[in-house]
C-alpha cells in the first residue's frame, strides 16, 4: 500500500523494483519513524519509510513524554498541532491502600519552554506526525511492507522487501537505512546486531477505557500502594483513561487479563458498564540495549536500539524502586560527603518546620520546598540505614547500580559552598520527574 504526501513524487515511484530510490529508507513507521521522516523531510532529504502494518496503528501504548521531546516537536514544526491534545503539567501522587496522600510530586518546567511532563493519547500523537510527513513531496511513505533482507555495497544500500505476504519481492536503493522497526528490529537482526540485557519479572495488567466524561476524583497520575494489588491510575487526554495492575505471583496471565476481570479491577474507579474498554493486556518489562547502534550505512533508532522496556504494547508510566547498593544514614552520608570534598561535613537534625521557614526565607517555591522536605521525612520513616535495597538496577540494565561513595567523588564540587543551590535544584527536578520519565525511556518511540 502507497501513500503518497502530496502528489506523485520522484522518490519511489513505482511499486516494482526501485534502484535509485532515495537518500534515506526508514524502516518502521511508528512514532520514532515518522519523527525522523519529518526531520529528513525538513531537511529536504528524499526519504522512502516502508512500514510492514497495512494501517496505522488505533490503540493507546505510550502516554507520558516530556519537555525534551517536546522541543523536537517544535524543531519539526509540529509543536503548536500537538499542544491541544496534551495534559501538561500533570501532578503526580502516590497514596496509601486508604487513599491518604502520601506523596504529591508536582513539575515546574520551564528551563525548555515548556512543562516538564506532558500525557497524550497516542492515537492522537501519531495522527499529527503522520500529517505532518504529508508536507514534503519528496517522502514516500509504504504501508503493507515488510523489509526481508539488507545488501550494503561501497554506495548504499539495497532493501528487499515484500508487499503483503505473497506479493513479489522488490528492491529499494538508499543512502543510509534508518531502523525504527521497534524492540524487535527486523533490521537489527539481519544485521546480526546483539541485543542484550535483561527482563523485570514483574507482569502487569495494563486496561485502557474510553469514559463518558474524566474522573472527577483522579485528577492527576496516581500509584495506589494497595499491598494487596499494587496499581496505577492515570487521566489521559480527554475523557481517555488508564488502570495498570501489578499481575500478583502464581496467577494466570491469559485469566486476568479478560474482560470481565478488566471490568471487576476499574470498578472500584468507576462503574464499568458506563466506560468502553479498549485494551486490556498483560505485559512484562525488559531492559535492553543493541551492541552498536550504526553498523555500516544502517543504523537503529528508537527502539530498535534503546531499550525495549515493555512487551505487549506498551512502555510508558511506570515508577521503579530504584535504590544503590546499599542503604545508609544521614551520618554516614556526612562522612562520605567529607572524605569525597576534603571538608568537615556532619549531619545536624533539623525539625520539617523549621527547614521549610529557611528555604522559603531563601525564595525557594512552594512546591520546591513541600517536596523536599515530604523526602526528608520518607527518608526519616524509613529509617535510613535499615532501608530495604532493591535490585531493580542490576535488574533493569544487568550492571550493579551505583555506590555513593563513586557518586560524591565525582560530583564533589556541586557539595561545595558553591555548588549546593544548583545540587538541590538538580536533584528537586530530578524526583519531579522520575514518574513520567523513567517509565519513558523510549519517551514517544
Amino acid at each position: 500500500m502507497l501513500m503518497r504526501a502530496q502528489a506523485e513524487s520522484d522518490a519511489g515511484a513505482g511499486t516494482g523494483d526501485d534502484p535509485e530510490g532515495a537518500d534515506v529508507v526508514i524502516v518502521g513507521y511508528g512514532p520514532v519513524g515518522a519523527m525522523v521522516a519529518n526531520l529528513l523531510g525538513q531537511a529536504g532529504v528524499r526519504t522512502i519509510v516502508l512500514e510492514r502494518d497495512t494501517k496505522q496503528h488505533t490503540m493507546p501504548r505510550a502516554g507520558a513524554t516530556d519537555d525534551e521531546v517536546l522541543r523536537v516537536f517544535q524543531a519539526a514544526g509540529l509543536v503548536d498541532q500537538l499542544l491541544p491534545g496534551l495534559d501538561l503539567g500533570q501532578s503526580a501522587q502516590f497514596l496509601s491502600v486508604r487513599g491518604d496522600r502520601l506523596v504529591t510530586m508536582r513539575p515546574s518546567g520551564g528551563r525548555n519552554g515548556f512543562p516538564q511532563v506532558a500525557f497524550f493519547y497516542q492515537p492522537d500523537l501519531e495522527r499529527v506526525l503522520h500529517e505532518g510527513v504529508a508536507r514534503y513531496p519528496h517522502v514516500t511513505v509504504r504501508m503493507g511492507v515488510r523489509v526481508e533482507g539488507l545488501h550494503e555495497d561501497r554506495g548504499g544500500v539495497t532493501v528487499w522487501a515484500r508487499e503483503g505476504d505473497r506479493g513479489r519481492q522488490t528492491a529499494t536503493r538508499a543512502r543510509y537505512v534508518v531502523a525504527c522497526d521497534g524492540g524487535r528490529s527486523t533490521v537489527r537482526g539481519l544485521r546480526s546486531i546483539a541485543f542484550t540485557g535483561s527482563t523485570y519479572a514483574q507482569p502487569w495488567l495494563v486496561v485502557d477505557a474510553k469514559l463518558e466524561a474524566p474522573l472527577t476524583d483522579v485528577t492527576s497520575f496516581q500509584f495506589i500502594g494497595n499491598p494487596d494489588r499494587p496499581g496505577v491510575t492515570l487521566p489521559l487526554p480527554g475523557t481517555h483513561h488508564r488502570w495498570e495492575f501489578m499481575v500478583l505471583p502464581g496467577e494466570d496471565h491469559a485469566e486476568l487479563a479478560t474482560l470481565e476481570n478488566a471490568r471487576r479491577l476499574v470498578s472500584p474507579w468507576v462503574d464499568p458498564d458506563r466506560i468502553t474498554i479498549l485494551r486490556h493486556i498483560v505485559y512484562t518489562f525488559h531492559a535492553r540495549a543493541a551492541a552498536q547502534w550504526r553498523s555500516g550505512r544502517v543504523l537503529l533508532a528508537g527502539a530498535a536500539v534503546a531499550a525495549e522496556v515493555l512487551t505487549g504494547d506498551s512502555h510508558h508510566d511506570r515508577v521503579y524502586d530504584v535504590t544503590g547498593p546499599r542503604a545508609f544514614g544521614y551520618e554516614e552520608l556526612a562522612a562520605v560527603l567529607a572524605d569525597a570534598t576534603g571538608q568537615r561535613v556532619r549531619h545536624v537534625s533539623m525539625p520539617s518546620g523549621i527547614a521549610a521557614n529557611v528555604l522559603r526565607r531563601r525564595g525557594k517555591p512552594d512546591w520546591y520546598v513541600e517536596h523536599l522536605v515530604e523526602m526528608a521525612e520518607l527518608f526519616r520513616a524509613g529509617a535510613g540505614a535499615g532501608a530495604t535495597v532493591s535490585t531493580t538496577v542490576r535488574d533493569l540494565t544487568g550492571r550493579p547500580s551505583r555506590t555513593i561513595e563513586s557518586f560524591a567523588a565525582e560530583h564533589a564540587g556541586s557539595f561545595t559552598q558553591e555548588g549546593v543551590p544548583q545540587l538541590l535544584h538538580t536533584a528537586a527536578r530530578f524526583g519531579l520527574t522520575m514518574a513520567g520519565r523513567a517509565a519513558s525511556v523510549l519517551r514517544a518511540g
